[in-house]
């Protein structure tokens, strides 16, 4: 698959989402444990606060307690004095049966006996209005809960930003190496003097083609195609000059092919075309089509010309058997005289041919 820019972008992407995952969970992680620690120092305050009152309360109670014995010691035991003394003094009298003053609701009380002669009298209710409860968890809990956020949340920013960077930075070699694999894959599928795909790649493609042709019962050809007295024009006009006439004869094949051919050099001077979708008499014609552009090359004295051999798909073909056909009409070409096209004639992949003789 080529580096595409999509491939790049998947590439970081992914790095990226595996480095997100590993600080959302610490972020998730600090928060709730600051978020728990934030409650804990509430409930503590709360409870601090709540002791702090009731002692308060208590000693509040205890001077209360201290400065209605003192007044109760001057009481005369009157009606008049009795109610006189519980609205001064903001307590309740019970003597003889009658009660003075009133019990104020939700107040903390302290009963005091009234003694006289060494004989209980009465009782005296001092009484303290209970404080209201501390408020500790309302607009200051929410704002120490919503700071905690607000660190993790910075926290977690900066520790993404750090991996991101890490990603990218290691992202490069990944993608070099991904670059380097991709050169290599392309190298053992092209041939590097020609740049077309080289026999291994045409081996592939055909039996790719071989079997969707049987599964939709569709025509397919082969091509072979050999330059005429290569060896001769090496040893004429150096290895050099015939690198360049491969190449050319490359490029015009290449540029000549419909869409969806296969054009492949097969090895010396040997290429190969896979024509899908095409008969025995529509692979004539651009055999033939192709053999005329090549007698036309001309590079410096060199003259090309080239013999072809069509072999189309019978029942039971495989890439071996129809290779090996147009193999042989190929050499049909080259005894009859060379720069002419010769076509396999058979009715089932049994009727091997004869191999062509070295």
């Amino acid at each position: 698959m080529p580096l595409t820019l999509g491939l790049r972008l998947r590439v970081m992407l992914t790095l990226g989402a595996i480095a997100i995952l590993p600080v959302a969970g610490v972020c998730y992680v600090v928060a709730h444990d600051e978020v728990a620690n934030v409650n804990r120092n509430l409930a503590f305050q709360r409870h601090d606060a709540a002791v702090a009152a009731q002692a308060r309360l208590a000693t509040r109670l205890y001077r209360r307690e201290v400065d209605v014995i003192a007044a109760a010691s001057a009481i005369r035991l009157h009606r008049t004095s009795l109610a006189a003394f519980a609205r001064r003094h903001d307590v309740v009298l019970e003597v003889k049966g009658h009660r003075y003053g009133r019990l104020l609701p939700h107040a903390a009380s302290a009963r005091v006996h009234l003694v006289s002669a060494g004989h209980r009298i009465g009782t005296v209710i001092a009484q303290v209005a209970r404080p209201r409860p501390p408020q500790l968890a309302g607009a200051s809990g929410a704002r120490e809960t919503a700071a905690v956020y607000r660190r993790v949340e910075e926290g977690g920013a900066l520790a993404l930003t750090a991996l991101m960077l890490l990603t990218f930075v290691l992202a490069r070699p990944l993608l070099r190496t991904l670059r380097r694999t991709e050169l290599r894959a392309g190298e053992s599928r092209v041939d590097a003097l020609t740049e077309i795909p080289n026999r291994r790649a045409l081996e592939e493609t055909l039996a790719a083609e071989i079997a969707r042709a049987q599964r939709f019962e569709h025509e397919l050809a082969v091509v072979l195609l050999d330059l005429d007295h290569f060896k001769e024009t090496n040893d004429t006009h150096g290895h050099a000059a015939g690198d360049q006439l491969l190449r050319e004869v490359a490029r015009l094949l290449a540029s000549s092919a419909r869409q969806g051919d296969t054009v492949a050099r097969w090895g010396g001077e040997e290429f190969v075309a896979v024509l899908p979708e095409t008969s025995r008499e529509g692979a004539l014609q651009l055999a033939e089509r192709l053999r005329v552009a090549i007698g036309r090359v001309t590079l410096g004295a060199m003259h090309a010309s080239a013999s072809c051999g069509i072999a189309s798909l019978v029942p039971g073909d495989s890439t071996e058997t129809i290779l090996a056909a147009a193999d042989a009409a190929l050499y049909r070409a080259k005894e009859n005289g060379r720069n002419r096209t010769e076509v396999a004639t058979r009715s089932r992949a049994d009727d091997f041919p004869l191999p062509r003789a070295s």
